[in-house]
Formats: C-alpha cells, structure tokens, sequence
C-alpha cells in the first residue's frame, strides 16, 4: 500500500479497551465532571447496560481529556468564543477545539471517524506494513477533523484496496479464509458506520448540520464536501460490500460443486455416454 500524503486525524483508535465488570457500569469520575460529556449524555441518550459500554466510556474520557486541553490551550476563552474559534480555524480545525466549541457536532465526527478506522483496518488484512500506515493516519498529531474526511486521496485507496479485494476473491488462486475474514470484517464495519449515521433518535446530519447551523456561526464553518465525505462514502462503501459479500458466495457455491462427489446417476449417465460412443464407432467400422 502507497504512502498517503493525508494528514494525521483524530486519535489513536487502536487501543485495547477491556469491557468493566457488568456490576460496575458507572462512567468515570473524569467524565462526569466535564460539561462536554453532560451535553453529550443528554443529546445521545447512549446505552451503559450494552455490550459496547467500553467503548462508550473510553470516548467520554477521551472528550473529557480534550476538554481540559482546550482550558489549558486557550485560557480564559468564555461561551460563544469557543464557537468563535472553531470558524476562525475553517478546515483545519483541531477535533479537540472542534468538540469544545460544536460538542454535538465533533463528537458525531469523532464517532464516524472511529468507523472509517474499522474500514482502514479490514482492508489492510493481514498486511501489517499496511495497518502500521493506516496507525499513522489516527495517531494524535494534528489532530485535524476535516483533513482525512475530506481527503481524495483516502477515497482512492479505499477503492483501490475494494477493487483489488474483488480480484482477489474471484481469482482460483487465492486464499478463501483471508478474503473472506475481510469481507466480513468489512460488513461488520459498515454496520459500524451506518449506526453512526443512524444513531438513536438522532442522525448524524441533525447532530452535524443543525446544530452548527443554530450556533452563532450559521453553520459557516462547515467545510464543502462534508455531506459528499460522509453520506457518498457511506454509500460507496454499502455497494461495494454487497458486491463482494455476492462474490464470496458464488465462488463459495462453485467451490463447493467443483468438490462434490459425483453421484451415481452422473456416473451412470457418464457410462452409458461411453457405451453409445463405443456402439457408434463399432457401426461406423461395419
């Protein structure tokens, strides 16, 4: 996989995180003294009786961490100067000063962010030169929340890397247990990224669009192509998997008929076919 020139995003998605003890649900402490996280339990209503409870708790501590960078970064910045920020940045925002000043929105962004790192990962496999790239593009440098959405670069690859799977399932020459562990690797991450965008009671261009179009910035600060970054990759992406996902089963199906056994009315039938051929040729002698 080429090196990409897209700038690194949001955080470090490939941490472990291990599930808490069913008795002990409770966020932390951390989390609940952050404003972001009240704003974001109030609007998202999320699930801490489910199974993706871990997963909940590490991106409220990870908006609690942003929120005490962003006091420390810019101090003595009050209400409406967040959101002041955040459209003096325009695309190149931090997703750190994104979620302080458009809460609902960058915590949106972060979620689906987190599913296009699930696609990045089922297409490198088990090319690991390839997913210590794709580490590189969610490790927390920049930190910027538009630059990998908006990114041609990445939508390329990603087509690329779909396409070149496709060959790779229909080829007889192909490893079946690879291809499909990252076929359904890629099913799995698209019900990811489809749950982002259809999430409870809200969709993501409610949480998105909306609400940073009642803010005092009119919604300015919403970068071009954002709807084409989420909603047509999304879409893209829902195609291509059907598409393998059918390929998968037919090369499955022919697999399984190329292997099977021969019957004994084909065998039958394969013998009579050579006992006719032998009586034609006796006649045609005669």
């Amino acid at each position: 996989m080429a090196a990409s020139d897209v700038d690194s995003v949001t955080v470090d998605f490939d941490q472990e995180s291990i599930s808490p003890d069913r008795a002990d649900l409770t966020p932390p402490k951390t989390a609940e003294t952050s404003e972001l996280v009240t704003w974001i339990r109030n609007y998202y209503n999320e699930d801490f009786d489910g199974m993706d409870v871990a997963d909940v708790v590490r991106r409220h501590d990870l908006v609690a961490e942003w929120d005490e960078w962003c006091e420390r970064k810019y101090p003595g910045t009050k209400g409406r100067d967040w959101s002041a920020l955040v459209t003096a940045a325009g695309i190149d925002v931090d997703i750190r000063l994104l979620t302080k000043g458009q809460t609902i929105a960058g915590y949106a962004i972060l979620r689906f962010l987190e599913a296009c790192y699930s696609v990045d990962k089922a297409l490198c496999g088990t090319d690991t030169e390839a997913l210590a790239q794709v580490r590189l593009w969610h490790i927390p440098q920049e930190m910027s929340a538009y630059r990998y959405l908006l990114s041609e670069e990445m939508m390329l690859w990603w087509a690329s890397e779909l396409a070149a799977l496709e060959t790779q399932i229909n080829s007889s020459f192909s490893s079946r247990v690879s291809s499909s562990w990252r076929v359904r690797d890629l099913i799995a991450s698209l019900e990811l990224m489809e749950g982002t965008i259809e999430f409870g009671d809200s969709v993501i261009g409610t949480a998105i669009w909306t609400t940073m179009g009642e803010s005092d910035s009119f919604g300015l600060d919403i970068p071009p192509g954002l709807v084409v970054a989420i909603y047509g990759r999304a879409e893209r992406l829902r195609t291509s998997v059907q598409i393998l996902d059918t390929a998968l089963k037919r090369t499955a199906q022919r697999d399984a008929v190329s292997t099977a056994p021969a019957t004994i009315g084909q065998n039958l039938l394969e013998t009579g076919g050579r006992f006719q051929i032998r009586s034609l040729v006796l006649v045609l002698l005669y």
